[in-house]
Formats: C-alpha cells, structure tokens, sequence
C-alpha cells in the first residue's frame, strides 16, 4: 500500500539515516575505531540498499535532503569542509 504520507515518512526516515552516515565513521558513537589513516563513510552503503529496495522517488529525495544535511552538520558542526576536499 503506497500513500503520500508512508512515502514522505519513508524520505524522512532515510535522509536522517543518510545524514548520520555521512560523517565519518570514527566519529560516530556507534562505531569506535583507532587512528584512522583514512575515513569510511557509511552513506555509499545506505545509497545503495535504499536505491535497491524502495521506489525512486523515495531513493532521490532521501540522497539529496539526507547528503545536503550530513554535508552541512560536517561544515558547521565539525567545523571540516566536505568530504571530497582533502
């Protein structure tokens, strides 16, 4: 059963999951690794599996709000710019 409201849930449920994933690993409280030589990033693997089990519209919207939150927690939270900079 598809319903507006179920597919604007989903959306939101998954871009939150998207932003979190967007922050590097070893910064997460769920996973504590030690130094690092380099940052893993779980959204790639969220991309994918919501862009395999839910319908495109609900796999477009959730990357772009969930990619532009996470991107702006790391710029003013963290104080680091995007992820694509070195």
């Amino acid at each position: 059963m598809r319903t507006p409201s179920l597919t604007i849930a989903r959306i939101g449920a998954f871009s939150a999951l998207i932003a979190v994933g967007n922050n590097p690993i070893e910064r997460s409280v769920w996973i504590s690794s030690s130094a690092a030589t380099f940052r893993d990033y779980a959204a790639p693997v969220f991309y994918l599996a919501i862009a395999t089990l839910f319908s495109r519209r609900v796999s477009f919207w959730a990357t772009l709000i969930g990619s532009a939150v996470g991107e702006t927690m790391n710029i003013f939270l963290f104080g680091e710019a995007p992820g694509a900079l070195p």
